[in-house]
């Protein structure tokens, strides 16, 4: 159970890791609702001020479109997606 606290400590703790992310970022979600999506990326990059896209429903063609409409800098995925895609 996370409370406000929490998840603003994590937010600042994140943007150490993701110390590159600033507000001419745009970070790309397809991993949602997900608990790890939220707190370990989605947090730490609204912190550092980028700009946040969520996905539809994952296909790798799709997601390559998003990816370059977008202009996405930042696109975690599971290890399985990004097979589905780099086979794309």
């Amino acid at each position: 159970m996370h409370t406000q606290r929490t998840l603003a400590a994590n937010a600042r703790a994140g943007q150490q890791l993701y110390s590159q992310v600033t507000a001419q970022d745009t970070v790309l979600v397809m991993m949602q609702p997900s608990f790890a999506a939220w707190v370990n990326v989605v947090l730490p990059c609204v912190g550092g001020g980028a700009r946040v896209v969520f996905g539809g429903v994952f296909t790798p063609a799709g997601f390559l479109e998003q990816l370059a409409a977008e202009r996405v800098s930042l696109a975690p995925l599971v290890p399985t997606m990004w097979r589905m895609v780099l086979a794309e």
